[in-house]
């Protein structure tokens, strides 16, 4: 039996093979499942590994049979030449005359030494076969065999060691060997396994010398190298392998360079995707501010010269925030998509449309002659305007301020023109203008505003808001029927600022709707006071910004104020502005109806500075029209003005609803509000904004019949 180092050391290439596929196999398959984690596809990558691996252990499976079959056939193969080579031998000694071998021969006689050179020169002929001996049975039994030549058994190609020393040309030796034996007698030719013996790892041939007579008289022995057969075995099975390893090889080269060119591939497209997220908006598709920039600068250092200019646009929509809050975000970036649509249409195939983010765009004009040229752009984009949006059955009606910056009045940087821009844009929001170009005024305003805001936050923070009450009195009974709650800052240095200047900005930064639940709490607060003092229970009128009555809170927060003070929801009237219950007609129906089912009731604020439509006049849940302060100022000297009055007090009742005309502070609007048949009169006639205490005073003032008379 072979031992284990014996099996190690036949079959070291195959075991070294082996070791090699397995860490090739390994470290590709750690290769592959790092990269393919950097591709976006990876469930290809991962079928492909998994069909690389697969067919690497069909091939190793595959090779090691081959080599099964390859050791087989060699050991076949050796088999045939041991079989074949012995009788060739034996039948050339026999030509010679050296099949009649004497067993008296002496070492030293001719004969033997001519068979002994004939034998080394064959073995010469045949590498395989390591020693050559003749066996001859004596009368007494005994076995004596002839070895020659000597052997290198180690295979190091040196007679070296005490073994090899000691057997030198020719020597006879007596010993019993059963194989012999077996094979003097003819029943074995053929020593089918590998044998470890005093000669080392042999495998044996014999074939049977005949005499003249034809009795056989000696055997003619071949031993073959053991550890030859056994490296022959091992070459036969390294080229199997080869083939198996060249396979792979040509495999895993074929499979790398897929991963590779599909991670490549994948990666160019990640590279693109990013670059495009880089430099466009997700939502829309269009530029962002970082490819606007780059464009931008391009198109000043473009300039051919101080004719032409650059011109940037900075547009902002009025409000978006009440489209998020009421009908959600996913309308919103439907409209934001729709708006983006529509203002690509207005634009030229020059310009440059972005979406710097939210609800802001910036619209790139390049080689501008004229400050007309700007001017028709920004006309023709807020004409796109005019037109109700419909977003998922929403039929929007939205607008937009416009702030623009030009290169020849504010120089060529790009990010200074961006900058100019956005403060021309809130300028414009601010005053209600639409349209503003940058000057260099509005930075100083600017920053003014900035102080406000950072004011306000605090202000809301440390309590300074305070409420102030305006009276409305009956045009024609002369009583107090209602007064309007009006918020006023009482700011701890600046003393008190006047609405207008924080108001636009609370609405812009979102503090509005902090604001005015405070005014809505401080109103009941204030109606629970004066229940208990018990002073005559008067309504009072709120207002209610966009933001707040956009909010999809409003309801519930409205309800909870009125529980906590526990006040009737008959005194409380909520004001409306016609710019805040169009932005989402059908969602504005629905919050009125609700509040009007709480017991409130609803004036339309400001009636004739906004749409102006008559016909949503019999849509809406409304109660009272308050006609604004710009007609019934020249009432009584602009024809026009006394008109427009007329047919909106007329309509108004025609409609079942009440008139309040805002802004009388004289004995001849009076009269002619009253010969019109107004039905409430809200001015500086009969007071300006007080404090509760004042009201208070003014209230018991009034009541006097003879205060009224000096009045």
């Amino acid at each position: 039996m072979i031992s284990l180092n014996g099996f190690i050391e036949g079959n070291w290439d195959y075991i070294l093979f082996a070791i090699v596929m397995t860490v090739t196999m390994v470290g590709i398959i750690l290769f592959v499942h790092k990269r393919w984690l950097l591709a976006a596809d990876s469930r290809r990558l991962r079928f492909i590994s998994v069909v690389v691996v697969t067919v690497t252990i069909i091939m190793l499976c595959s090779g090691w049979l081959l080599v099964q079959y390859a050791e087989k056939r060699e050991y076949v193969r050796t088999k045939n030449i041991m079989v074949g080579d012995a009788p060739i031998l034996a039948n050339e000694l026999e030509k010679l005359g050296y099949g009649t071998i004497s067993l008296n021969t002496s070492v030293d006689d001719p004969q033997y030494l001519r068979m002994i050179q004939t034998m080394v020169e064959w073995m010469g002929l045949n590498g395989q076969i390591t020693s050559l001996y003749t066996l001859r049975k004596l009368e007494d039994g005994n076995n004596v065999f002839i070895l020659g030549p000597e052997t290198d058994y180690d295979g190091d190609g040196y007679i070296s060691g005490d073994l090899e020393s000691r057997v030198p040309i020719g020597e006879i030796y007596e010993e019993r060997i059963p194989e012999l034996e077996e094979a003097f007698r003819g029943y074995l030719t053929f020593q089918a396994e590998v044998t470890e013996d005093q000669w080392g790892q042999t495998i044996s041939a014999f074939v049977p010398i005949y005499d003249a007579n034809g009795q056989q008289n000696g055997v003619l022995g071949l031993d073959y190298d053991g550890k030859l057969f056994v490296k022959n075995v091992a070459l036969s099975r390294l080229s199997m392998i080869g083939i198996v390893f060249v396979v792979l090889l040509i495999l895993y080269a074929v499979f790398v360079v897929g991963i590779y060119y599909v991670v490549e591939r994948q990666f160019r497209r990640h590279q693109d995707e990013l670059r495009h997220q880089a430099y466009h908006d997700s939502l829309t598709g269009l530029p962002n501010r970082e490819m606007f920039r780059e464009r931008l600068i391009q198109a000043l250092n473009g300039l051919p010269d101080s004719s032409y200019s650059t011109a940037v646009l900075f547009l902002d929509i009025d409000r978006f925030k009440n489209v998020n809050d009421s009908l959600g975000h996913v309308v919103g970036d439907l409209l934001l998509r729709r708006l983006a649509e529509r203002l690509s249409a207005c634009l030229d195939q020059a310009d440059l449309l972005a979406r710097p983010g939210g609800d802001e765009y910036m619209i790139l004009i390049q080689m501008s002659r004229s400050m007309e040229d700007v001017l028709n752009k920004a006309q023709a984009i807020l004409a796109a305007f005019d037109q109700p949006i419909t977003v998922d059955e929403h039929e929007l009606y939205m607008t937009a301020s416009i702030g623009a910056s030009i290169s020849q009045t504010d120089g060529s940087n790009a990010d200074t023109m961006i900058r100019n821009a956005d403060t021309a844009m809130y300028f414009a929001k601010e005053k209600g203008s639409r349209f503003h170009i940058y000057t260099e005024d509005m930075n100083r305003k600017l920053l003014e505003r900035l102080s406000i805001e950072n004011d306000l936050r605090k202000g809301i923070e440390r309590d300074e808001f305070v409420l102030f009450y305006q009276p409305k009195v009956g045009a024609r009974s002369g009583k107090v029927v209602g007064m309007e709650a009006l918020i006023r800052w009482r700011h701890p240095e600046k003393g008190f600022i006047p609405p207008g200047q924080f108001i636009p900005i609370a609405e812009d930064t979102g503090l509005i709707v902090p604001l005015g639940e405070w005014v809505l709490t401080e109103a009941c607060r204030q109606l629970k006071v004066w229940e208990a003092k018990d002073f005559q229970a008067i309504p009072i009128a709120v207002n209610l910004s966009s933001r707040q009555f956009q909010n999809k809170d409003l309801i519930v927060r409205i309800r909870d104020i009125i529980a906590e003070f526990q006040v009737n929801p008959a005194l409380l009237q909520l004001e409306l502005t016609e710019s805040c219950i169009m932005q989402t007609p059908e969602l504005s129906n629905h919050t009125m109806y609700q509040l009007k089912k709480s017991g409130l009731s609803i004036a339309l604020d400001d009636f004739g500075t906004g749409y102006s439509s008559l016909s949503y006049l019999r849509s809406f849940p409304l109660d009272v029209l308050k006609i604004d302060r710009g007609f019934v100022k020249d009432v009584t000297s602009n024809p026009d003005n006394a008109a427009i009055v007329t047919a909106i007090i007329t309509l108004a009742h025609n409609l079942g609803l009440k008139v309040i005309c805002e802004g009388v502070e004289t004995k001849e609007q009076l009269e002619f509000l009253k010969d019109r048949a107004c039905d409430e009169i809200q001015g500086y006639y009969y007071s300006r904004p007080v404090s509760p205490e004042e009201f208070e005073r003014w209230l018991d003032t009034y009541r006097d019949e003879e205060s009224i008379q000096l009045a």
